[in-house]
C-alpha cells in the first residue's frame, strides 16, 4: 500500500482491517532523507481490532442511573442504620438527592 504524506516527514495509510485480531506489519520504505540521500528501511510493527463491548449510556441516562442507585441505598434499612450511627443525618441526606435528582431531569 502507497503512504500518503501527511506533512514533511510524516507518512500515513489506512488500513482496512475487517476482522478482529492481532495483525504484525511490515513496513517497507525507500526514499531520499532532506538531504537527498537514498535510504531504505524496513520495521515489523502490529496493529490490533477489537470490539468495545461497553455501550456508554446517554448523559442523561447515566445521571439518572446514579440517582436511581443512590436513592435505594437510601432507603435500605441496614444503609440508614450504618450511616446513622457514623453520625449522619440519612434523612437530610434523602431530601438533598430527591432536589438534586429532579433538578438533572
Amino acid at each position: 500500500m502507497a503512504l500518503r504524506e501527511d506533512e514533511p516527514g510524516v507518512h500515513s495509510v489506512v488500513l482496512p482491517l475487517t476482522q478482529i485480531g492481532h495483525y504484525p506489519l511490515l513496513i517497507k520504505a525507500a526514499g531520499q532523507s532532506f538531504s537527498q540521500k537514498p535510504f531504505t528501511r524496513e520495521e515489523l510493527r502490529s496493529a490490533a481490532t477489537w470490539v468495545d463491548r461497553v455501550v456508554p449510556p446517554k448523559s442523561d441516562d447515566g445521571k439518572q442511573q446514579w440517582c436511581e442507585l443512590w436513592l435505594c441505598l437510601l432507603n435500605d434499612d441496614r444503609m440508614v442504620k450504618s450511616l446513622t450511627k457514623l453520625g449522619l443525618n440519612v434523612e437530610s441526606m434523602q431530601e438533598c438527592l430527591k432536589k438534586f435528582c429532579q433538578r438533572r431531569r
